[in-house]
């Protein structure tokens, strides 16, 4: 498996991304379609390490996910297995912490929050991850950065029929981010990985492991309760809510924390944002439906839309563009895509989901009537904390993540 060859009779290795124990991982390119991969071909020779590569692969197939890696391919090269997978340009969150130290705490949310999103749709598959920590987290590269879940190769399938490829008793995972009752070795639940998550915010804000990276060390959190955060200097500290939040993702007991990964990215990106979203006093295990997001009554309506790209270029569609929206709003491009900007209303009101709905609907009439069905439009209401810097729109600074939801989305 060196570059210059050609694997599956499809992807060209172009280069090595890693290797480990059991197997390597390398980047390629498809020679028909040219799109980049990487490819995961696993070179020790085992049969019960070969099934579990294969379960690794339909497991990470049965998600869909924008925060976890997605499947592509799978096949044998030589009798080994080989996993194809797409390629995520930029760096683990590992690297990043090596490289940089401790996170900001609303950025480390906002990460947070997005392997949470992650976490609930490996749950709705009916699978347990049992390995989060920063070595399997992607920092995907874009405006802005977003947080791609990989590697299933512990991953344990849940529900009656799960085929069971570890004996209860049996400890796997990685100590230092491993939940009390994983390292017991008991059954586990999806808030097992909650528990893998608040411990990696709680390394990304203070800049280490609440208990240790040492399995001796790890044993503490069975008898004791997570430490207080401690930043690094010259970092701002979080508010009381921030870190309670954290806090209570590692309690000690499994039915003291939210299982549910959608109740805990709302309320990681609503601290994030300022916005104080209240604590679920009890978690209902089994709930997997998304909680509706919190809404501040007065922050602008933004509308955004993918056009074709004559509409952007050409002055006379720009001003065409500029005519469909009030002359207090204004809009911007931003790569293939327009948005605008409606002012906020002066009064706090109740939000008005009819008025997204009725602007999206007017939007989406004039545009497919001029450009026809290729079209899309998204319009909704911002929280009042929405801020728009000019580096942002230079593309020399983060989009809010309120609108780079949005722009994902379209």
């Amino acid at each position: 498996m060196t570059p210059g060859t050609t694997i599956l009779e499809r992807y060209f290795i172009e280069s090595i991304l890693g290797e480990g124990g059991m197997g390597v991982v390398l980047r390629a390119r498809h020679v028909t379609l040219g799109h980049t991969v990487a490819v995961k071909v696993m070179t020790i020779e085992h049969p019960e390490a070969s099934r579990r590569f294969l379960l690794e692969a339909r497991a990470m197939a049965a998600v869909r996910s924008p925060h976890v890696a997605s499947v592509i391919d799978y096949g044998m090269h030589e009798d080994n297995p080989v996993l194809v997978m797409e390629f995520i340009k930029g760096e683990s969150l590992e690297d990043r912490l090596k490289r940089v130290g401790a996170l900001t705490w609303d950025f480390a949310f906002r990460l947070a929050s997005e392997v949470a999103l992650g976490l609930a749709a490996i749950h709705d598959a009916q699978l347990l991850h049992r390995d989060i920590k920063p070595a399997n987290i992607m920092l995907e590269q874009g405006q802005p950065e977003r947080a791609r879940i990989v590697d299933f190769g512990i991953a344990k399938q849940l529900g009656p029929d799960a085929q069971r490829m570890t004996n209860t008793g049996v400890v796997i995972g990685t100590p230092a981010y491993m939940s009390p009752e994983q390292m017991l070795g008991t059954e586990l639940g999806s808030a097992s990985d909650i528990y893998s998550l608040g411990t990696m915010l709680w390394e990304m804000i203070c800049g280490g492991s609440p208990f240790g990276d040492e399995y001796a060390d790890a044993l503490k959190r069975m008898t004791s309760p997570p430490p207080p955060l401690v930043l690094p200097a010259g970092l701002p500290a979080p508010p009381a809510s921030a870190c309670a939040a954290v806090l209570e993702l590692l309690a000690t007991d499994p039915q003291h924390r939210e299982p549910r990964g959608r109740e805990v990215a709302r309320r990681l990106i609503s601290l994030a944002q300022g916005q104080q979203a209240p604590a679920t006093a009890q978690p209902s295990p089994g709930g997997t439906a998304l909680a509706p997001r919190l809404r501040d009554q007065s922050g602008p309506l933004i509308a955004v839309a993918r056009l074709p790209a004559h509409a952007l270029r050409d002055r006379e569609q720009r001003l065409w563009l500029t005519s469909l929206i009030p002359p207090a709003a204004r809009s911007y491009t931003l790569g293939a895509l327009w948005f605008a900007l409606y002012p906020p209303d002066p009064e706090p009101a109740e939000p008005d989901p009819a008025l997204s709905n009725e602007t999206e609907r007017e939007l989406l009439g004039a545009f497919v009537k001029r450009y026809g069905n290729t079209v899309s439009v998204r319009v909704r209401r911002a929280p009042r904390s929405f801020r728009l810097s000019p580096s942002a729109l230079a593309g020399a600074g983060q989009l809010p993540e309120f609108l780079a939801e949005m722009l994902g989305s379209i």
